[in-house]
């Protein structure tokens, strides 16, 4: 892979991991001690219906963050791969990942090939 390209890869995943960063943010607090984000339970009242409200939201909020920090985690591991020069090599056969599935998802961890084999 040209040096271009990783640039242009390294850069998508650093303004990805930046934008689901800031969107945390606004709902959840970073947790400097385990190194990610707690969802804050929101407070509208003392009613019944406020503490369903709640519920509800901090419910859907957590799944939300747990999923932004998944692809997040999936993102540190891709600038971790670049940093080590073991990025856009598939896990499995260790061939060259396909660039175009690269810039479709540049946290892929198996080329095309591989990724059949394993649907069968």
């Amino acid at each position: 892979m040209n040096d271009d390209i990783l640039k242009g890869l390294k850069h998508k995943l650093i303004e990805e991991k930046e934008t689901l960063e800031s969107d945390l943010a606004k709902f959840a607090e970073r947790n400097k001690k385990a190194g990610d984000f707690e969802t804050k339970f929101p407070n509208y009242g003392r009613s019944e219906e406020d503490n369903e409200s709640e519920i509800i939201t901090y419910t859907t909020l957590k799944n939300i963050e747990e999923a932004i920090e998944t692809r997040l985690q999936e993102i540190k591991e891709a600038l971790l791969r670049i940093s080590k020069k073991t990025y856009g090599v598939c896990l499995q056969c260790k061939k060259e990942i396909e660039i175009e599935k690269l810039n479709t998802n540049p946290t892929t961890l198996v080329c095309r090939e591989c990724q059949l084999k394993n649907k069968k």
